[in-house]
């Protein structure tokens, strides 16, 4: 009767340690699905970003304020440089 029992108890401590190893590969084995579709998703996310996220933005809607007057008046400094300078 103690054989039985000892051998009973041997079966359900390989058994135990069977369904641990699966349990614990089954729960890296969804970590590891979750980290790879995160990487997928992280690339198609800058993918998507890259080529449709920036759009036409208005030059002056960038959300530095100034005045337009500045704008007319760093232009015609440009253009006095530009003629002073780069004529020859």
């Amino acid at each position: 009767m103690d054989l039985i029992k000892l051998l009973l108890i041997l079966i359900g401590i390989v058994a135990l340690l069977v369904v641990g190893y699966w349990l614990i590969g089954l729960i890296f084995g969804i970590f590891w699905l979750l980290v790879y579709a995160a990487v997928i998703g992280l690339v198609g996310y800058g993918g998507y970003k890259l080529l449709f996220g920036s759009g036409k933005r208005n030059e002056l809607d960038d959300g530095d304020p100034f005045a337009l007057d500045e704008f007319d008046r760093s232009n015609r400094e440009l253009e006095e440089i530009r003629r002073k300078f780069l004529t020859k």
